[in-house]
């Protein structure tokens, strides 16, 4: 009696536990990337790819490069128009209501090619850029003619530079 109670209990048990993780129903971020290109394509108002993206709900994360890439293949356009404030803000609320979530098996966009090992030396080698900047105080002034001040500026790599 006690064996069959505990084959029943057992039996239960691995019933009750999901056979694989459960993955959130919803779109996959290829989906929406679809959207915002086809988008860009018939060159839809802002507020038309707006409310496009508002009836997406993701399965996958939505990470920034996605968003970034999608800008700068709107920005690569003959006519950028489609992705103002709007469609900007759905994005981002997409992206903040998909944190929790996985992310995406692989996105659609071509990485950019490793530097050599050759490039990688060159660029320790040249260190920090040193060029000088101009303070503000002195930009309008020296811009027309030498105004004789003498004046030194901090570089972005911690130098100084006199002109």
């Amino acid at each position: 009696m006690k064996l069959v109670f505990g084959l029943l209990t057992l039996a239960l048990a691995l019933m009750a536990q999901p056979s694989a993780p459960e993955v959130p129903a919803g779109d996959p971020v290829s989906k929406l990337i679809a959207e915002v290109r086809h988008a860009i394509e018939l060159r839809l108002s802002d507020g038309q790819a707006a409310k496009s993206l508002r009836r997406f709900k993701l399965s996958e994360r939505l990470e920034d490069r996605v968003i970034e890439e999608l800008k700068s293949e709107e920005l690569e356009s003959d006519r950028p128009q489609t992705m103002g404030e709007k469609t900007m803000a759905e994005l981002l609320a997409l992206r903040d209501a998909t944190l929790t979530l996985p992310p995406p098996a692989q996105l659609p966009f071509a990485a950019p090619p490793a530097p050599t090992v050759e490039e990688q030396r060159q660029a320790v080698n040249r260190g920090p850029s040193t060029r000088s900047i101009t303070p503000p105080s002195c930009r309008i002034s020296c811009a027309r003619k030498p105004c004789g001040v003498r004046r030194t500026a901090t570089t972005r790599a911690g130098g100084r530079s006199t002109f």
